[in-house]
């Protein structure tokens, strides 16, 4: 999954040739480009470099001792409406109940910026959903995110914050309070190792996440 330009296709096609690192690394140039799929990735050296890559299998370490649980694409355990997405996460990385995960869920997101209305009509469909026995989905952000996450927590319902971060790093840093309540009450869930700090593009990537696992998504104040 650290590999430059191989996603989960090409990566279902490695896993398809049956062959080892040891042996992908004995074959040469002109091996590797008489499959299509592979060729000019330059996939013998990017994988001599992660393979003696220190700090990777360093972060990898990590990243398993701060997972309680990890999802594989590949494993039949990894939930079913994610693998209908165009480009499913190769892995889930994941921190509390992970039966949380099997629950009927709808996700509440909206705007960081939010308003007072905002914040009652959040709290107000928050509860109510709660109480039908939905589990809340969102993104730990400030704002909506918050609110939601909060406001089911207080009503003693189940939740699940997708994070755009390593799950060894709070973002934002206000919310670390509500991050630590959910990996202890709930369930936190990310697609990227340990060290990976908050960069725009990762955010409106989890959202597919987000929406993936969810039944319908709920946008209680926008922009």
């Amino acid at each position: 999954s650290c590999l430059r330009g191989v996603g989960v296709q090409r990566l279902k096609y490695l896993m398809d040739l049956n062959i080892g690192f040891d042996e992908v690394l004995k074959l040469n140039e002109a091996d590797f480009n008489q499959h299509k799929p592979l060729a000019n990735l330059d996939l013998k050296q990017q994988l001599f470099q992660l393979m003696n890559h220190k700090a990777l299998h360093l972060k990898i370490e990590k990243t398993i001792i701060e997972s309680n649980h990890i999802y594989s694409i590949f494993s039949d355990d990894y939930p079913n409406d994610l693998k209908h997405l165009k480009s499913p996460p190769i892995f889930l990385f994941c921190k509390g109940n992970t039966e949380f995960i099997k629950n009927r869920s709808i996700a509440i997101v909206g705007t960081r910026n939010i308003s007072a209305y905002g914040k009652i009509v959040t709290f107000q469909l928050t509860e109510l959903i709660v109480r039908a026995g939905f589990t809340i989905i969102s993104g730990l952000a400030k704002g909506v995110d918050a609110v939601a996450h909060q406001t089911c927590l207080q009503n003693s319902g189940k939740t699940i914050g997708v994070i755009a971060t390593g799950l060894d790093q709070v973002y934002p840093a206000e919310n670390r309070k509500l991050f630590e309540r959910i990996a202890e009450e709930g369930l936190l869930i990310s697609e990227h190792f340990h060290g990976t700090f908050a960069d725009a593009p990762n955010f409106p990537k989890r959202n597919r996440i987000i929406a993936g696992l969810s039944e319908a998504v709920l946008v209680t104040e926008a922009g």
